[in-house]
């Protein structure tokens, strides 16, 4: 009885160590091979291929069911490498993977353009769109800070990148109360809860949130001085004083393509030419309109200062929707802000023949010494059609 239990147990023990033969595994049927970029999530890509975001469960089945090594097998569906080769299964596909050319050339760079936020898309169907996309923006700069316009408020940030790993960190802000309804404190929230970034086909910048919560896109604004319309907002009085522009009183520069910068002093036109040599700048004045404008008060001691302030430019900084030049020694020659899309330059100047905005007197076709219309400083017996503020 002994030995018959001693058999049976040794036979039990073979069987269990032996090896058993295992069941041939059907082989993954892979129409297309995908090649991860950076930005890529598999829940994008499913969406993409199969048309359901949920179907990422699809291709990491099928990655990890390859009996060999030409496919990685996907232990977290939440981080894949770019590089990657991922097998995509024929069963569901409803589009074929179009691969990116080798050299299909340059890429969109953080760096360089402004951003401007065009939405936010949640996870949960929240949708946030500005009003006013151009009041929204983030402008990437080379050492790892970034310039945040949000609406009414300006912030500067810190950030970092890795691959396609984005982190914002906002830092100092202006604390100005913007109007009802502003996203500024939405869109602050929204970029300090970045988590990667990647471009579209369009160029435009994604960014992706935190958690895969939601996605901000954003479109590109060069910064790139030639064929941009800027407003002036501040100029250098040639006193050592930095004073804003009159009231009611717009001055424009509008850089052109062809090396020409012309704009509005808030009586006369003007024309000049300017180089630019990275940061640095150059403007020479040209031609410009000759009237006399008699109202608003100071109107043409202000069109002489900033004429003579933009000549003294010698360096120019473009942040967001903001524009400074210098001079050499670095002291602020003028403040600009973007002008509206919609606003066009004026036509090209014609001394003899462009009326002033709101001169009082005739063009002469020289320039004299003295103004022909200088207002007197006591009020004539004649009555005037409007009343001056002049006594």
């Amino acid at each position: 009885m002994k030995k018959l239990m001693m058999v049976f147990v040794v036979t039990t023990l073979l069987i269990n160590v032996a090896p058993r033969p295992t069941l041939a595994q059907e082989p993954v049927e892979c129409a297309e091979e995908y090649t991860v970029q950076a930005g890529d999530w598999l829940s994008r890509i499913a969406e993409k291929y199969f048309g359901d975001v949920l179907a990422f469960d699809r291709i990491v089945a099928a990655n990890n069911a390859s009996s060999d090594d030409a496919y990685p097998d996907i232990a977290n569906p939440d981080v894949i490498e770019p590089g990657l080769v991922l097998c995509l299964p024929a069963d569901g596909m409803t589009a074929q993977p179009s691969q990116p050319e080798a050299e299909a050339g340059a890429s969109p760079e953080l760096v360089g353009p402004s951003w401007l936020w065009q939405q936010t898309l949640m996870n949960n169907g929240d949708l946030f769109v500005p009003d006013d996309s151009g009041s929204y923006l983030i402008q990437f700069q080379p050492d790892g800070t970034a310039f945040i316009q949000a609406d009414c408020n300006q912030v500067r940030a810190g950030y970092t990148v890795d691959d396609n790993l984005l982190t914002i960190e906002p830092g100092p802000s202006t604390l100005v109360a913007c109007p009802e309804g502003s996203l500024g404190d939405q869109f602050v929230r929204n970029l300090s809860a970045a988590n990667s970034f990647f471009f579209d086909d369009a160029g435009d910048l994604l960014i992706d949130l935190k958690f895969d919560s939601g996605t901000m896109r954003f479109s590109s604004q060069s910064n790139d001085l030639a064929g941009s319309n800027w407003i002036v907002t501040g100029y250098n009085n040639g006193q050592e004083a930095v004073v804003g522009t009159i009231a009611d009183i717009e001055l424009t520069a509008n850089f052109g393509t062809d090396g020409r910068v012309s704009g509005n002093t808030g009586c006369n036109n003007y024309n000049a030419g300017f180089t630019v040599d990275g940061s640095n700048i150059t403007i020479e004045l040209g031609v410009s309109t000759m009237m006399f404008c008699d109202q608003p008060e100071g109107v043409m001691d202000q069109e002489q200062q900033f004429l003579a302030a933009l000549s003294s430019a010698a360096t120019y900084q473009i942040t967001g929707n903001t524009m400074q030049m210098r001079t050499a020694d670095d002291a602020l020659a003028a403040i600009f802000m973007r002008a509206p899309a919609s606003e066009e330059a004026p036509a090209e100047v014609t001394p003899t023949e462009e009326p002033a905005p709101s001169g009082t007197a005739e063009p002469t076709a020289e320039p004299t010494a003295e103004p022909t219309a200088e207002p007197t400083g006591e009020p004539t017996e004649e009555p005037s059609p409007s009343p001056t503020d002049e006594g």
